[in-house]
């Protein structure tokens, strides 16, 4: 067995089933593990988001991430359902980002 194995088998042993710690941690390399997704999903409370409805027909366009802390306008990302976020250093690690994770409330390994 090997040591990525050992660490999945005992983090997992003290998450639930189906919660968004325990896909990440059997799915991911211990290092996306601890230095991306663990890293993120601690900052996840810092952030609200509000939904975009079309003005005309009153349909869900996506969502609206704000960082909550500073409440600065600067750090509002917008999110078209269906899609990734639009930031270049969110997209360029291949997983969910702080907002996808806000705007999904879990962790979706095929994004």
């Amino acid at each position: 067995m090997s040591e990525l194995e050992l660490f999945q088998i005992r983090q997992s042993q003290k998450l639930h089933d189906g919660c968004p710690e325990h896909k990440a941690i059997m799915a991911l390399t211990r290092y996306y593990y601890t230095h991306f997704f663990l890293k993120e999903y601690k900052r996840v409370e810092l952030y609200s988001k509000t939904p975009m409805i079309d003005d005309k027909n009153g349909e869900l366009l996506g969502h609206k991430v704000l960082y909550s802390e500073d409440g600065s306008r600067d750090g509002v990302v917008e999110i078209l359902l269906g899609q990734r976020c639009p930031r270049d250093s969110c997209c360029s690690n291949d997983i969910q980002c702080i907002h996808e994770l806000v705007v999904d409330k879990d962790f979706i390994l095929d994004k």
